[in-house]
């Protein structure tokens, strides 16, 4: 190949190989993620379904940074994005990002909850119901707990009314033999 069919071929952004091509399609997915939810910290770890790729590529951006085997190119444009290399910290280094993301996670929960009601008609999650998001009749389990002992935020509590959350579900009668 001529040198001139290289560098036309480089100016129109080809791709020589697979791991770029895929290192360009992550990288590209993580600028959507950011656009959504104004950050680069995608969990990896009890990330729902839709992320956990995506989050497994961060975790690996950042393993491969502190082991010096990141090339500088792909570090430069991280940067850029302001993608935080680092998350443990100092509790005000952490904390607004631990917020944000328990707040993103809340929202995913709810808006699954919502799908499931509008499906179902009722928001009884049945306990080992597993959505989109993880375990949903686990997480329903645990909002009628916090609930119970004045743990869940008026606002949540407000919004799940709205979609007619069920505090108390129906007694069940025992089969007989």
């Amino acid at each position: 190949m001529t040198f001139e069919r290289q560098a036309l071929l480089n100016s129109a952004a080809f791709l020589w190989n697979k791991q770029v091509q895929e290192w360009e399609e992550m990288f590209k997915a993580m600028l959507r993620f950011k656009r959504r939810f104004g950050h680069c910290n995608v969990p990896y770890k009890n990330a729902d379904r839709m992320y956990r790729k995506l989050g497994c590529w961060v975790f690996n951006q950042r393993i491969m940074y502190r082991k010096g085997m990141l090339d500088d190119m792909r570090k430069l444009r991280l940067d850029a994005v302001e993608f935080q290399w680092k998350l443990r910290g100092t509790p005000e280094e952490t904390s607004g990002w631990q917020a944000r993301n328990k707040e993103v996670q809340w929202e995913q929960k709810y808006m699954e909850l919502f799908r499931f009601r509008m499906h179902h008609g009722n928001c009884d999650v049945p306990r080992r119901y597993s959505g989109d998001t993880g375990n949903l009749g686990t997480w329903v389990i645990t909002l009628r707990v916090q609930a119970r002992t004045d743990k869940l935020q008026l606002d949540r509590k407000a919004a799940l009314e709205a979609i007619g959350f069920t505090w108390r579900l129906r007694p069940r009668h025992k089969r007989s033999p």
